[in-house]
């Protein structure tokens, strides 16, 4: 029966940030970057094909990157237990002591984080969401506005970004629609901006002979991308453009060569 009021519940009075809102937004640029790479084939596959020259270009600034391997052998992250401890008992320390708490602490710490791997039905590798589901240990049990909507304030506001970096096999950029929505809703829950989102579909494909010379603007693109998004915390529309186009090529021909690739690959 007793009453309370805000006054009495920490977090209440939170607010949204100045550098969530991108006209206020001042943006430092950072001495580290931290990749996670989401890809179960690691440095061997077409995500990392692709991901290394945007770090190509991020290190061209003086920047130092550091690649994290999700799906390394040795990396354990566990699904979360939804046993809601880190709200009722740990302020904000997950029960499971595995690989994925010390992540999400240099995840904290980085002032920003890019987000890689190759798109999966319509979402994120297994082992990649697992890790987004144990990061709900940053948010506190209180519920407060955010524009029209809710969320739930930070056990500690830092000023943080993420970026996603995501390639997929079809040819068509309309598929990263859901996880690139997935990513805004987990910008705004998380308390950290999202301030690129950089896609190339039909990845495998633009690897083969005929398309070389796109292939060549696409890696020069991603490399401009990486300096641009260090530089000024944002990457141009122009260079956007540039890495996801399909540079003219049809559909139609697009198939037929993913479809004897893929013919030719089941016959080995």
């Amino acid at each position: 029966g007793k009453e309370f009021t805000n006054d009495e519940i920490s977090g209440v009075e939170d607010k949204i940030q100045d550098f969530e809102i991108p006209k206020k937004r001042v943006w430092k640029k950072p001495d580290n970057v931290m990749v996670v790479n989401g890809s179960p084939h690691k440095k061997d596959g077409s995500t990392y094909f692709y991901l290394q020259y945007l770090i190509k270009g991020i290190e061209r600034t003086g920047a130092k990157v550091e690649v994290v391997d999700v799906y390394d052998r040795e990396f354990i992250v566990e699904p979360c237990r939804g046993c809601l401890a880190c709200w009722t008992k740990t302020n904000g320390r997950c029960v499971i002591r595995d690989d994925a708490n010390r992540l999400i602490e240099k995840i904290n710490d980085a002032y920003l984080t890019i987000y890689a791997f190759p798109l999966y039905i319509d979402s994120v590798p297994a082992k990649l969401k697992a890790l987004f589901d144990r990061v709900f240990i940053i948010v506190a049990p209180v519920f407060v506005p955010y524009h029209n909507l809710t969320r739930h304030p930070l056990w500690e506001t830092k000023e943080r970004y993420m970026a996603l970096f995501s390639i997929c096999g079809l040819p068509e950029i309309e598929h990263f629609k859901p996880v690139v929505e997935t990513f805004k809703g987990m910008a705004r829950n998380s308390h950290r901006p999202l301030i690129s989102t950089i896609l190339r579909p039909g990845a495998e494909s633009f690897t083969a002979p005929p398309y070389r010379n796109y292939l060549e603007k696409i890696l020069l693109s991603l490399e401009q991308a990486g300096t641009e998004l260090v530089e000024q915390g944002k990457v141009s529309k122009k260079i956007l453009k540039s890495i996801s186009s399909d540079y003219g090529v049809s559909k139609k021909l697009w198939r037929t060569y993913a479809n004897l690739n893929w013919f030719l690959r089941t016959e080995e």
